[in-house]
Protein backbone atom coordinates (compact mmCIF):
# COMPACT_ATOMS: atom_id res chain seq x y z
CA UNK A 1 0.00 0.00 0.00
CA UNK A 2 2.61 2.31 0.81
CA UNK A 3 5.00 1.81 -1.99
CA UNK A 4 1.84 2.48 -4.16
CA UNK A 5 0.93 5.34 -2.52
CA UNK A 6 4.65 6.13 -2.94
CA UNK A 7 4.49 5.49 -6.82
CA UNK A 8 1.31 7.52 -7.09
CA UNK A 9 3.31 10.76 -5.73
CA UNK A 10 6.23 10.30 -7.74
CA UNK A 11 4.13 10.37 -11.19
CA UNK A 12 5.17 13.21 -13.20
CA UNK A 13 8.56 13.86 -11.62
CA UNK A 14 11.41 13.52 -13.61
CA UNK A 15 14.31 12.15 -11.65
CA UNK A 16 15.90 15.49 -11.68
CA UNK A 17 13.84 16.58 -9.36
CA UNK A 18 12.73 13.46 -6.99
CA UNK A 19 16.90 14.11 -6.34
CA UNK A 20 16.68 17.24 -5.53
CA UNK A 21 13.82 16.21 -3.28
CA UNK A 22 15.62 13.59 -1.35
CA UNK A 23 18.78 15.53 -0.86
CA UNK A 24 16.38 18.24 0.31
CA UNK A 25 14.56 15.75 2.84
CA UNK A 26 17.16 13.20 3.40
CA UNK A 27 18.75 14.94 6.30
CA UNK A 28 15.29 15.07 8.30
CA UNK A 29 14.50 11.06 7.35
CA UNK A 30 14.50 8.73 9.66
CA UNK A 31 17.29 6.00 8.63
CA UNK A 32 14.61 3.68 7.37
CA UNK A 33 12.96 6.17 4.98
CA UNK A 34 16.29 7.09 3.62
CA UNK A 35 17.30 3.79 2.97
CA UNK A 36 13.67 3.35 1.23
CA UNK A 37 13.67 6.61 -0.56
CA UNK A 38 17.53 5.58 -2.01
CA UNK A 39 16.57 2.02 -3.26
CA UNK A 40 13.74 4.16 -5.17
CA UNK A 41 16.41 6.22 -6.86
CA UNK A 42 18.84 3.35 -7.36
CA UNK A 43 16.00 1.29 -9.07
CA UNK A 44 15.01 4.14 -11.15
CA UNK A 45 18.36 5.01 -12.12
CA UNK A 46 19.00 2.47 -15.30
CA UNK A 47 16.39 3.56 -17.36
CA UNK A 48 16.22 7.17 -16.49
CA UNK A 49 19.42 8.57 -15.94
CA UNK A 50 19.12 10.71 -19.22
CA UNK A 51 16.73 12.68 -16.71
CA UNK A 52 19.76 14.42 -14.93
CA UNK A 53 21.69 15.61 -17.56
CA UNK A 54 21.50 18.87 -19.90
CA UNK A 55 20.88 18.49 -23.66
CA UNK A 56 23.45 20.05 -25.88
CA UNK A 57 23.05 21.51 -29.25
CA UNK A 58 22.94 18.56 -31.20
CA UNK A 59 20.45 16.63 -28.90
CA UNK A 60 23.17 14.99 -27.27
CA UNK A 61 23.57 14.79 -23.20
CA UNK A 62 26.00 16.66 -22.28
CA UNK A 63 26.45 18.05 -18.34
CA UNK A 64 24.82 17.26 -15.06
CA UNK A 65 22.17 19.79 -14.78
CA UNK A 66 23.22 22.47 -12.49
CA UNK A 67 20.59 21.49 -9.52
CA UNK A 68 21.62 17.98 -10.17
CA UNK A 69 25.04 18.58 -9.43
CA UNK A 70 23.94 20.75 -6.23
CA UNK A 71 21.94 17.86 -4.99
CA UNK A 72 24.51 15.58 -5.63
CA UNK A 73 26.92 17.73 -3.68
CA UNK A 74 24.74 17.81 -0.44
CA UNK A 75 24.55 14.46 -0.69
CA UNK A 76 28.57 14.06 -0.43
CA UNK A 77 28.36 16.93 2.15
CA UNK A 78 25.69 14.65 4.38
CA UNK A 79 27.61 11.52 4.05
CA UNK A 80 29.95 12.76 5.78
CA UNK A 81 27.80 14.28 8.37
CA UNK A 82 25.78 11.24 9.17
CA UNK A 83 28.37 8.75 8.20
CA UNK A 84 25.81 6.86 6.21
CA UNK A 85 27.60 4.63 3.97
CA UNK A 86 24.34 4.16 1.97
CA UNK A 87 24.25 7.77 0.49
CA UNK A 88 28.40 7.62 0.87
CA UNK A 89 27.92 5.17 -2.02
CA UNK A 90 24.77 7.08 -3.63
CA UNK A 91 26.59 9.82 -4.05
CA UNK A 92 29.88 7.79 -5.41
CA UNK A 93 27.45 6.87 -7.94
CA UNK A 94 26.16 9.97 -8.94
CA UNK A 95 29.34 11.44 -9.66
CA UNK A 96 30.54 8.53 -11.35
CA UNK A 97 28.04 8.80 -13.58
CA UNK A 98 28.80 12.96 -14.64
CA UNK A 99 32.00 11.52 -15.46
CA UNK A 100 35.54 14.15 -15.23
CA UNK A 101 34.51 17.53 -13.76
CA UNK A 102 35.96 21.18 -14.37
CA UNK A 103 38.89 20.95 -11.20
CA UNK A 104 38.06 24.31 -10.36
CA UNK A 105 34.31 23.19 -9.36
CA UNK A 106 35.87 20.60 -6.63
CA UNK A 107 36.20 22.63 -3.44
CA UNK A 108 36.29 21.67 0.31
CA UNK A 109 33.61 23.39 1.27
CA UNK A 110 31.03 23.73 -1.22
CA UNK A 111 28.51 26.62 -1.28
CA UNK A 112 25.65 24.06 -1.41
CA UNK A 113 26.72 22.50 1.75
CA UNK A 114 23.65 22.32 4.62
CA UNK A 115 24.07 23.98 7.46
CA UNK A 116 24.50 22.03 10.24
CA UNK A 117 22.31 21.99 13.50
CA UNK A 118 23.49 24.64 16.09
CA UNK A 119 23.12 21.68 18.52
CA UNK A 120 24.20 18.09 17.66
CA UNK A 121 24.47 15.58 19.94
CA UNK A 122 26.54 12.65 19.50
CA UNK A 123 26.61 9.33 20.70
CA UNK A 124 29.16 9.90 23.80
CA UNK A 125 27.26 13.26 24.32
CA UNK A 126 23.76 11.68 24.57
CA UNK A 127 25.07 8.53 26.58
CA UNK A 128 26.89 11.19 28.77
CA UNK A 129 23.50 13.06 29.32
CA UNK A 130 21.46 9.63 30.11
CA UNK A 131 23.62 8.68 32.78
CA UNK A 132 23.99 12.01 34.11
CA UNK A 133 19.84 12.08 34.14
CA UNK A 134 19.97 8.26 35.54
CA UNK A 135 21.23 7.24 39.42
CA UNK A 136 24.53 5.70 39.38
CA UNK A 137 23.04 2.87 39.16
CA UNK A 138 24.80 1.20 36.45
CA UNK A 139 21.54 -0.92 35.08
CA UNK A 140 19.38 2.20 34.90
CA UNK A 141 22.33 3.98 32.92
CA UNK A 142 22.91 1.00 30.55
CA UNK A 143 18.77 0.35 30.15
CA UNK A 144 18.80 4.23 29.48
CA UNK A 145 21.14 4.09 26.70
CA UNK A 146 19.17 1.72 25.45
CA UNK A 147 15.44 2.90 25.63
CA UNK A 148 17.26 5.27 23.31
CA UNK A 149 18.23 3.39 20.62
CA UNK A 150 15.34 1.37 21.15
CA UNK A 151 12.98 4.47 20.42
CA UNK A 152 15.22 5.16 17.29
CA UNK A 153 14.14 1.91 15.91
CA UNK A 154 10.51 2.83 16.23
CA UNK A 155 11.03 5.50 14.70
CA UNK A 156 11.72 4.07 11.58
CA UNK A 157 9.07 1.03 12.32
CA UNK A 158 6.31 3.80 11.79
CA UNK A 159 7.08 3.79 8.27
CA UNK A 160 6.97 -0.19 7.91
CA UNK A 161 5.65 -1.72 4.80
CA UNK A 162 3.68 -4.00 7.13
CA UNK A 163 0.21 -2.18 8.75
CA UNK A 164 0.54 -4.18 11.72
CA UNK A 165 4.48 -3.21 12.62
CA UNK A 166 2.90 0.14 12.16
CA UNK A 167 0.21 -0.29 14.99
CA UNK A 168 2.32 -2.36 17.36
CA UNK A 169 5.24 0.69 16.79
CA UNK A 170 2.20 3.01 17.67
CA UNK A 171 0.58 1.85 20.61
CA UNK A 172 3.97 0.77 22.16
CA UNK A 173 5.28 4.43 21.83
CA UNK A 174 2.33 5.86 22.83
CA UNK A 175 2.99 3.63 26.57
CA UNK A 176 6.49 4.00 26.57
CA UNK A 177 6.96 7.37 26.04
CA UNK A 178 4.24 7.49 29.29
CA UNK A 179 6.72 6.60 31.74
CA UNK A 180 9.03 8.72 33.35
CA UNK A 181 11.81 6.16 32.01
CA UNK A 182 10.62 6.21 28.18
CA UNK A 183 10.58 10.58 28.30
CA UNK A 184 14.23 10.77 29.72
CA UNK A 185 15.25 8.71 26.64
CA UNK A 186 13.40 10.76 24.34
CA UNK A 187 14.65 13.79 25.48
CA UNK A 188 18.52 12.39 24.57
CA UNK A 189 17.14 11.61 21.07
CA UNK A 190 18.06 13.63 18.25
CA UNK A 191 15.85 16.64 16.97
CA UNK A 192 14.77 14.92 13.96
CA UNK A 193 14.25 11.66 15.81
CA UNK A 194 12.20 13.86 18.49
CA UNK A 195 9.92 15.51 15.71
CA UNK A 196 8.48 11.84 14.43
CA UNK A 197 7.92 10.51 17.75
CA UNK A 198 6.80 14.04 19.33
CA UNK A 199 3.10 13.43 18.94
CA UNK A 200 3.29 9.99 21.13
CA UNK A 201 4.75 12.12 24.10
CA UNK A 202 2.71 11.82 27.11
CA UNK A 203 2.68 14.37 30.16
CA UNK A 204 0.36 12.07 32.91
CA UNK A 205 1.80 8.09 33.12
CA UNK A 206 0.90 5.24 31.18
CA UNK A 207 -1.65 3.11 33.22
CA UNK A 208 -0.92 0.12 30.67
CA UNK A 209 0.23 -3.23 31.83
CA UNK A 210 0.74 -6.40 29.70
CA UNK A 211 -1.48 -8.75 30.63
CA UNK A 212 1.17 -11.87 30.11
CA UNK A 213 -1.62 -13.95 29.42
CA UNK A 214 0.87 -16.18 27.32
CA UNK A 215 2.98 -17.13 30.22
CA UNK A 216 1.29 -19.69 30.96
CA UNK A 217 1.14 -21.43 27.63
CA UNK A 218 3.96 -24.12 27.14
CA UNK A 219 5.15 -23.17 24.02
CA UNK A 220 6.61 -20.07 26.50
CA UNK A 221 7.92 -21.78 28.74
CA UNK A 222 11.65 -20.98 29.74
CA UNK A 223 11.94 -24.54 31.68
CA UNK A 224 10.02 -26.88 29.48
CA UNK A 225 10.49 -25.63 25.86
CA UNK A 226 14.26 -26.62 24.26
CA UNK A 227 13.10 -25.26 21.01
CA UNK A 228 13.37 -21.61 22.23
CA UNK A 229 17.14 -22.50 22.65
CA UNK A 230 17.78 -24.27 19.52
CA UNK A 231 17.92 -23.08 15.58
CA UNK A 232 16.20 -25.81 14.61
CA UNK A 233 13.65 -25.80 12.21
CA UNK A 234 13.72 -22.12 12.17
CA UNK A 235 14.89 -19.18 10.91
CA UNK A 236 17.59 -16.67 13.40
CA UNK A 237 14.87 -13.69 13.49
CA UNK A 238 12.28 -15.98 14.10
CA UNK A 239 14.35 -17.88 16.60
CA UNK A 240 15.66 -14.51 18.50
CA UNK A 241 12.18 -13.16 18.63
CA UNK A 242 10.71 -15.63 20.25
CA UNK A 243 13.58 -16.18 23.08
CA UNK A 244 13.41 -12.57 23.67
CA UNK A 245 9.36 -12.71 24.09
CA UNK A 246 9.42 -15.47 26.21
CA UNK A 247 11.60 -14.07 28.61
CA UNK A 248 9.88 -10.72 28.54
CA UNK A 249 6.69 -12.24 30.20
CA UNK A 250 8.90 -12.92 33.05
CA UNK A 251 10.28 -9.37 33.01
CA UNK A 252 9.31 -7.41 35.92
CA UNK A 253 10.11 -3.88 34.89
CA UNK A 254 7.31 -1.97 33.11
CA UNK A 255 9.44 -0.26 30.51
CA UNK A 256 10.88 -3.42 28.99
CA UNK A 257 7.56 -5.23 29.35
CA UNK A 258 5.64 -2.24 27.25
CA UNK A 259 7.43 -3.36 24.17
CA UNK A 260 5.89 -7.02 24.26
CA UNK A 261 4.51 -6.20 20.80
CA UNK A 262 6.94 -4.98 19.26
CA UNK A 263 9.63 -7.18 20.17
CA UNK A 264 7.75 -10.58 18.90
CA UNK A 265 7.78 -8.72 15.18
CA UNK A 266 11.21 -6.94 14.74
CA UNK A 267 14.37 -8.91 15.25
CA UNK A 268 16.70 -6.22 15.63
CA UNK A 269 14.81 -4.70 18.84
CA UNK A 270 15.20 -8.49 20.17
CA UNK A 271 18.45 -8.29 19.67
CA UNK A 272 19.41 -4.99 21.33
CA UNK A 273 17.20 -6.10 24.11
CA UNK A 274 17.54 -8.90 24.88
CA UNK A 275 20.79 -8.49 26.91
CA UNK A 276 18.67 -6.20 29.16
CA UNK A 277 15.76 -8.45 29.71
CA UNK A 278 18.25 -11.19 31.29
CA UNK A 279 19.45 -8.84 33.50
CA UNK A 280 16.07 -8.07 34.64
CA UNK A 281 15.44 -11.62 35.48
CA UNK A 282 19.03 -11.90 36.85
CA UNK A 283 18.21 -8.77 38.94
CA UNK A 284 14.35 -10.34 40.25
CA UNK A 285 14.88 -13.85 40.48
CA UNK A 286 18.89 -14.39 41.31
CA UNK A 287 18.46 -17.74 42.69
CA UNK A 288 16.28 -20.60 42.37
CA UNK A 289 14.61 -22.48 40.03
CA UNK A 290 14.86 -20.52 36.62
CA UNK A 291 18.92 -19.88 36.65
CA UNK A 292 19.41 -23.44 37.15
CA UNK A 293 16.76 -23.91 34.00
CA UNK A 294 18.22 -21.23 31.78
CA UNK A 295 21.80 -22.58 32.71
CA UNK A 296 21.08 -26.24 31.54
CA UNK A 297 19.24 -25.51 29.07
CA UNK A 298 21.67 -23.05 27.34
CA UNK A 299 24.28 -25.57 27.76
CA UNK A 300 22.16 -28.29 26.36
CA UNK A 301 21.21 -26.07 23.25
CA UNK A 302 23.54 -23.55 21.96
CA UNK A 303 26.32 -24.02 24.03
CA UNK A 304 26.22 -27.91 23.27
CA UNK A 305 29.19 -29.14 21.44
CA UNK A 306 27.28 -31.00 18.93
CA UNK A 307 25.23 -28.26 18.00
CA UNK A 308 25.82 -26.81 14.73
CA UNK A 309 27.53 -23.21 14.60
CA UNK A 310 25.24 -20.93 14.45
CA UNK A 311 27.51 -17.50 14.56
CA UNK A 312 25.15 -14.88 15.13
CA UNK A 313 23.08 -16.89 17.72
CA UNK A 314 26.18 -17.49 19.77
CA UNK A 315 27.45 -13.92 19.28
CA UNK A 316 24.28 -12.73 20.79
CA UNK A 317 24.67 -14.93 23.78
CA UNK A 318 28.45 -14.21 24.09
CA UNK A 319 26.69 -10.06 24.03
CA UNK A 320 24.16 -11.06 26.88
CA UNK A 321 26.84 -12.59 29.07
CA UNK A 322 29.61 -10.04 28.91
CA UNK A 323 26.43 -7.46 29.59
CA UNK A 324 25.76 -9.47 32.64
CA UNK A 325 29.59 -9.63 33.77
CA UNK A 326 29.66 -6.13 33.62
CA UNK A 327 26.83 -5.63 36.02
CA UNK A 328 28.74 -7.55 37.90
CA UNK A 329 32.05 -5.61 37.54
CA UNK A 330 30.50 -2.63 38.30
CA UNK A 331 28.37 -3.70 41.74
CA UNK A 332 31.74 -4.99 43.05
CA UNK A 333 33.41 -1.72 42.49
CA UNK A 334 30.82 0.04 43.45
CA UNK A 335 31.15 -1.58 46.94
CA UNK A 336 32.75 0.71 49.79
CA UNK A 337 36.41 -0.03 50.44
CA UNK A 338 35.73 -1.65 53.90
CA UNK A 339 33.28 -3.90 52.44
CA UNK A 340 35.38 -5.23 49.56
CA UNK A 341 38.19 -5.62 52.29
CA UNK A 342 35.41 -7.51 54.49
CA UNK A 343 34.24 -9.89 51.30
CA UNK A 344 38.32 -10.67 50.53
CA UNK A 345 39.72 -11.41 53.78
CA UNK A 346 40.44 -14.45 54.90
CA UNK A 347 39.28 -16.60 51.59
CA UNK A 348 42.29 -18.62 50.34
CA UNK A 349 44.22 -16.06 48.28
CA UNK A 350 41.62 -15.89 46.09
CA UNK A 351 40.06 -12.52 45.03
CA UNK A 352 37.23 -14.34 42.85
CA UNK A 353 36.34 -16.59 45.10
CA UNK A 354 35.77 -13.86 47.77
CA UNK A 355 33.39 -11.98 45.29
CA UNK A 356 31.39 -14.99 44.51
CA UNK A 357 31.11 -15.63 48.19
CA UNK A 358 30.20 -11.92 48.70
CA UNK A 359 26.13 -11.82 49.67
CA UNK A 360 25.46 -8.37 51.14
CA UNK A 361 27.12 -4.64 50.19
CA UNK A 362 25.66 -2.03 47.50
CA UNK A 363 26.08 -2.96 44.31
CA UNK A 364 24.71 -1.79 40.84
CA UNK A 365 21.63 -3.12 42.03
CA UNK A 366 21.35 -1.95 45.56
CA UNK A 367 21.75 -3.59 48.71
CA UNK A 368 20.82 -7.44 49.19
CA UNK A 369 20.48 -10.64 47.28
CA UNK A 370 18.97 -8.81 44.53
CA UNK A 371 22.85 -6.98 43.93
CA UNK A 372 24.77 -8.74 41.12
CA UNK A 373 27.69 -9.22 43.50
CA UNK A 374 25.34 -12.05 45.34
CA UNK A 375 25.74 -14.33 42.19
CA UNK A 376 27.28 -17.40 42.45
CA UNK A 377 28.74 -16.69 39.14
CA UNK A 378 29.79 -13.34 37.73
CA UNK A 379 27.58 -14.20 34.54
CA UNK A 380 25.04 -14.99 36.90
CA UNK A 381 24.03 -18.54 34.71
CA UNK A 382 25.82 -21.41 35.99
CA UNK A 383 27.08 -22.41 32.68
CA UNK A 384 30.78 -24.24 32.14
CA UNK A 385 33.19 -21.83 31.39
CA UNK A 386 34.86 -24.15 29.00
CA UNK A 387 31.86 -24.85 26.72
CA UNK A 388 31.62 -21.03 26.42
CA UNK A 389 34.98 -20.84 25.25
CA UNK A 390 34.62 -23.71 22.83
CA UNK A 391 31.30 -21.56 21.35
CA UNK A 392 33.03 -18.50 21.42
CA UNK A 393 35.88 -20.16 19.22
CA UNK A 394 33.56 -21.12 16.75
CA UNK A 395 32.71 -17.62 15.68
CA UNK A 396 36.47 -16.53 15.56
CA UNK A 397 36.30 -14.86 18.92
CA UNK A 398 39.72 -16.20 20.19
CA UNK A 399 40.25 -13.09 22.65
CA UNK A 400 36.63 -14.10 24.03
CA UNK A 401 37.53 -17.85 24.27
CA UNK A 402 41.00 -16.87 25.87
CA UNK A 403 38.91 -14.85 28.56
CA UNK A 404 36.29 -17.65 29.40
CA UNK A 405 39.45 -20.13 29.66
CA UNK A 406 41.14 -17.65 32.01
CA UNK A 407 37.58 -17.81 34.03
CA UNK A 408 37.86 -21.54 34.36
CA UNK A 409 41.07 -21.27 35.30
CA UNK A 410 40.21 -19.14 38.19
CA UNK A 411 37.57 -21.00 39.11
CA UNK A 412 39.08 -24.58 38.96
CA UNK A 413 42.61 -23.45 40.94
CA UNK A 414 41.41 -20.18 42.51
CA UNK A 415 44.17 -18.04 40.97
CA UNK A 416 45.08 -17.07 36.91
CA UNK A 417 47.60 -19.47 37.70
CA UNK A 418 48.36 -23.50 36.55
CA UNK A 419 50.03 -25.43 39.42
CA UNK A 420 53.07 -27.43 39.13
CA UNK A 421 53.16 -30.04 36.97
CA UNK A 422 54.26 -33.65 39.03
CA UNK A 423 56.90 -35.07 38.01
CA UNK A 424 54.58 -37.89 36.16
CA UNK A 425 53.06 -35.39 33.99
CA UNK A 426 56.98 -33.89 33.28
CA UNK A 427 57.99 -37.47 32.03
CA UNK A 428 54.87 -37.43 29.84
CA UNK A 429 55.84 -36.59 25.95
Amino acid sequence: MHDRLHRQLRKGLSLAEELQHFAGRAKSMTSAMRRRSLAALLAALPARKHQLFQQGPAGQLASFHPKVEEATWRLVWLSGESQDSAVAAFAGELLALAGPLDPSAIAFKPACAPHTYTHHASGSEQQAAVQDSSSSSSTNSSLSTMLVAALQLMADYLVDPDVLVIRSAQFTLRNLLGTDRGRQAFDHLDPVTQGYLQVYRREDDSTYRPSGKDAADPKWSLQSNPGLWSLQGQSYDAWVRNLAYAMLLQAREPTLAMCQHMIVRKAQLAELMLPHILADLAQHQPQGALMVSLSSQLSAGLLSPSAPAHVKAIQLILTCLDHLRNLHLNAVLGMDLEQRRKSTSGVGGSSTQGRSSTRSGRGGHGNGSNSPVAWSKQYWLDVDYLLVAAAALKCSAYFTALLYVEHWVEEQYGRLQLGDRSPDDKASP
